[in-house]
């Protein structure tokens, strides 16, 4: 009897032995790739989302023991009294909460380039795996992962380091730009508009890095270049393709971005916690991998000497095995090699039936009347050669394609192997024979 599977099972992974299964169900495009993965490899993406979630757990840690110190910080200074009741006026207070503040977010900040390194150690087997899911190839967890680890773990660990030093960079300089209106009324930094504009500009430059670090990632398991090179077409594909950019790493962060909206404090919120926890990291390397590659296919990779574009993708086939159009499209476009064939009925067709004992006359007539066939057929194709262009309009009129129901033309060269060998050796033992009969003479 067989075993019966669950619901959730047959959601993620489908029914066994579907009737409807066909090459015209494999994935045609990108998103059907996306879908495709996420169906039948669904499990998979839950390992490799628990690998990110152990890499970047030192990175969570430092983050909220920042968050925890500054706010211990706050609540221990006189500050955070209400209007400064019970406490002596101390001018310079915002100062020192600044000048402690900003020094718990620099070791936080410095704290994270190391915890980056490590988590782009994990990053380098996990994006490895993920560009041959997006390929649609099979995937052994561990040994892929060590594999991707010792061939990119070089790039990812200098990408990763660069990252921490920018992002430590435009922090601190957000933390100034936030205090100034209070520390340095004044300047012009404190001016709101201004200030306003700088702390946007931040905003963008650190999703502009991280924009260029994703596609730093996918290139490095893709191709091998200098670190210089990865670090120029990083910049340029992320500056060129800006819009497609930001819309794909919005929807591949969408739970992400959730949460940093509407907090905690609602269902969904927690339906999106759940989400991440189970997959949502892999869903930002699948996402992600499947774009760029893309992008590779359109920009690249007819450049690149071997690259093979579409990977992972098939050309739909109807149900009897035929390609389907994507549209209409000129016959002699389609197959400029398909040569037509004189229509032969069974009443034609002359061909010599060999009895069980054959002769080599039997073969050598066989022969003939087959180089006859095909030369009236490549004189009937010749005569035939400028009807393509009726057939053509004809089928235009009618809206179907010219070639529809077309065989290939059969092939005659000539003898068949089997024939050839027949005959030669008929001539062998013909020659044998009259050997021996002179021989017979002399004695």
């Amino acid at each position: 009897m067989a075993e019966k599977k669950g619901l959730f099972y047959k959601l993620i992974v489908g029914k066994d032995r579907d009737e409807n299964y066909a090459r015209s169900t494999l994935p045609g495009n990108r998103w059907e790739l996306f879908w495709d993965v996420f169906k039948g490899r669904f499990w998979k993406l839950v390992l490799l989302n628990l690998m990110l979630i152990v890499g970047f757990l030192p990175l969570f840690f430092v983050l909220f023991n920042k968050s925890y110190l500054i706010s211990f910080f706050s609540s221990m200074l006189p500050i955070s009294g209400s209007a400064f009741v019970g406490y002596p006026y101390i001018p310079d207070l915002h100062a020192v909460a600044f000048i402690n503040i900003i020094s718990l977010e620099a070791q936080s900040f410095a704290l994270l380039i190391p915890c980056l390194m490590f988590a782009g150690v994990v990053m380098s087997g996990v994006f490895y795996i993920a560009r041959n899911l997006a390929w649609n190839e099979g995937v052994f967890m561990a040994n892929d992962f060590w594999k991707g680890l010792k061939s990119n773990i070089l790039h990812f660990l200098l990408i990763t380091f660069l990252m921490g030093v920018l992002y430590l960079s435009s922090s601190l300089s957000n933390l100034v730009l936030e205090k100034a209106p209070i520390l340095t009324p004044g300047a012009l930094i404190a001016n709101p508009t201004f200030n306003a504009i700088i702390r946007g500009l931040n905003i963008v430059l650190m999703v502009f890095i991280t924009i260029m670090a994703m596609y730093a990632f996918t290139i490095t398991v893709n191709y091998k270049l200098k670190f210089r090179h990865l670090i120029k077409n990083s910049f340029i594909l992320t500056l060129g393709l800006l819009p497609q950019n930001l819309f794909f790493l919005a929807l591949s962060a969408l739970p992400f971005i959730f949460i940093a909206i509407f907090g905690f404090n609602s269902f969904l919120s927690s339906l999106m916690l759940i989400i991440i926890l189970l997959f949502g990291f892999s869903l930002v390397a699948l996402v992600w991998t499947i774009y760029s590659h893309w992008v590779f296919d359109r920009f690249i990779n007819d450049k690149v000497e071997g690259a093979i574009k579409n990977r992972g993708i098939y050309e739909k086939v109807s149900r009897d095995g035929k390609p389907v159009a994507k549209g209409k499209q000129k016959a002699y476009f389609k197959n400029p090699k398909k040569k037509k064939a004189k229509p032969i009925t069974d009443d034609e067709i002359q061909l010599t039936e060999l009895p069980t004992m054959f002769t080599r006359k039997d073969l050598e007539k066989l022969a003939k009347e087959k180089e006859f066939i095909k030369q009236d057929s490549e004189r009937w194709a010749k005569e035939h050669e400028n009807d393509d262009l009726e057939e053509e309009e004809q089928a235009e009129g009618e809206g179907m394609d010219a070639y529809e129901g077309f065989e290939d033309a059969m092939r005659l060269e000539g003898y068949d192997e089997e024939i050839e060998q027949e005959i030669k050796k008929a001539i062998k033992e013909q020659k044998g024979g009259e050997g021996q009969g002179e021989e017979q003479k002399k004695e």
